[in-house]
């Protein structure tokens, strides 16, 4: 298992992020940018896009492997404060 932060899109660097985002239209997402210019993060399907990219190369290998991306952001966002965080002053205002 690997846990990968989406921020390392920003180690592909932009040009090389959108020569891969143009070679596979809509599979990857959209390369959107806030209205400061720095890229959406979150539209971009990073573990798909590192999946496919793995797949290919160990597959040159001749190396069978599988693999699932899986986003978490939102189910780890959403769990419910552990007992140790509802102590903790910038997260007890508001924890339940």
């Amino acid at each position: 298992m690997a846990v990968l932060a989406e921020g390392l899109l920003d180690a592909i660097g932009f040009e090389r992020l959108k020569h891969i985002m143009d070679a596979a239209p809509g599979r990857y997402g959209e390369m959107e940018q806030d209205p400061h210019g720095h890229l959406r993060l979150g539209q971009i399907e990073f573990g798909r896009m590192l999946r496919d990219h793995l797949a290919r190369r160990l597959n040159e290998l001749k190396l069978k492997v599988a693999f699932i991306d899986k986003d978490l952001g939102y189910e780890l966002r959403s769990a419910d404060p552990i007992p140790s965080t509802r102590n903790t002053p910038a997260i007890s205002a508001t924890a339940p």
